[in-house]
């Protein structure tokens, strides 16, 4: 029993542990948001493909045409924005904090 007791203790303490470490990494990123809408009319554009080049992480616009790539470290990136029907847009970010963009489509 007091075994148990003691494993149990450890295990606990572990992953208390392990909790501070996920926190103190959040700190070190940053979040990029931001909305997607047509150029001519501000109509937001669902389902547009978000990509941040060379990182392998891509997203999907919402009903509001919102996007958001969280933990992300801080620096230079090139977003390219891909709908059907639209020209595909590539824009260059340079970021040290959280970031909001909006992006405007042209359509073809």
């Amino acid at each position: 029993m007091f075994r148990l007791f003691v494993a149990l203790l450890i295990a606990s303490s572990l992953s208390l542990y392990a909790g501070e470490d996920e926190k103190a990494d959040k700190s070190n990123t940053i979040d990029i948001k931001g909305n997607i809408v047509d150029v001519h009319n501000g109509q937001a554009l669902t389902g547009v493909c978000v990509k941040i080049a060379g990182t392998g992480r891509e997203t999907y616009t919402d009903f509001e045409g919102n996007f958001e790539f969280d933990n992300m470290s801080a620096g230079d990136y090139k977003i390219i924005s891909e709908y059907i029907s639209y020209k595909t847009n590539i824009s260059s970010l340079q970021t040290r904090d959280d970031q909001y963009m909006v992006i405007r489509l042209e359509s073809l």
